[in-house]
């Protein structure tokens, strides 16, 4: 877990699991306060990172996974809305993969 403060305040969290061989991040949320324009107003879908904070907490996540010998990091991001702060931490599309999912949310997506 990573978290980023002003002050006090904690206004970036990351959080990863991980089996020891590979991992997934699970958060990666920024204060609404310190993007712009984000028009989902959840600080989950990160649309810009002006300040580059999530961009600093993911190259430290890289770095201490890759120290702990973890080298096979994934994450899903909302296409065409997070794809520049994750091909800026070294994220590339994963186009040998399809993503399945279970969708049981109860309201209209």
């Amino acid at each position: 877990m990573i978290g980023a403060f002003i002050g006090s305040e904690l206004v970036g969290l990351l959080t990863v699991l991980h089996d020891g061989l590979d991992a997934i991040i699970t958060i990666f949320y920024l204060a609404l306060d310190l993007q712009v324009d984000n028009r989902y107003e959840c600080g989950g879908v990160i649309e810009n990172d002006p300040y580059g904070i999530d961009k600093q907490m993911g190259l430290m996540m890289v770095e201490e996974l890759r120290n702990l010998g973890i080298y096979f990091i994934s994450y899903t991001a909302v296409s065409g809305k997070e794809n520049q702060l994750m091909e800026s931490i070294g994220f590339t599309e994963n186009k040998g993969h399809v993503e399945y999912i279970i969708d049981s949310r109860p309201v209209e997506h």
